[in-house]
């Protein structure tokens, strides 16, 4: 399993994947299928362009999952972990794990202080990943925005350099 930075020529296939995605886990998004369908692939340019990425995990058979890294418009230091979703069928064989190490690597390359992302309530398999690799509550929820009934529960990683100075 390769997992690399979607290319400017793959916006298509970065939406369909997205779509995919939202088809699988509905409740686990802060947007909707009926919203992303709707949205012409060239909207997805800002997932890929500046200062964020999306990360893919492919084989010879296609893509199974992604992840996207962003740094926060308000704070400094803060990146986010979004979009992270593997395909059913390549959950638990680790592509999880590989997709959220890339992206956290890539948001301490990109300066990052810490990294934050959110679970909804009730993806309990997510968030056992997030707190595996380190991740620990912020003790903030919030309304998810795809779901107002269901709650977002926000995780945060800090840096080397925060953790130690």
């Amino acid at each position: 399993m390769r997992i690399r930075a979607v290319e400017a020529s793959e916006l298509a296939e970065l939406k369909a994947l997205r779509l995919r995605a939202l088809t699988d886990a509905p409740g686990a998004f802060g947007s909707t299928y009926e919203r992303e369908a709707a949205r012409p692939p060239e909207e997805y340019r800002s997932w890929i362009i500046e200062d964020c990425v999306t990360f893919v995990a492919e084989d010879d058979a296609g893509w199974h999952g992604l992840a996207v890294g962003q740094p926060d418009r308000e704070t400094a230091g803060v990146t986010h972990v979004l979009s992270m979703w593997v395909a059913p069928d390549h959950r638990r064989t680790g592509i999880g794990r590989l997709l959220l190490e890339r992206t956290v690597a890539w948001g301490w390359d990109h300066g990052a202080a810490r990294m934050r992302l959110g679970v909804a309530e009730g993806n309990s398999a997510a968030k056992r990943l997030y707190l595996s690799y380190g991740f620990e509550p912020t003790g903030h929820c919030e309304p998810l925005r795809s779901a107002p009934s269901r709650m977002c529960e926000f995780l945060e990683l800090a840096g080397v350099a925060e953790e130690t100075g």
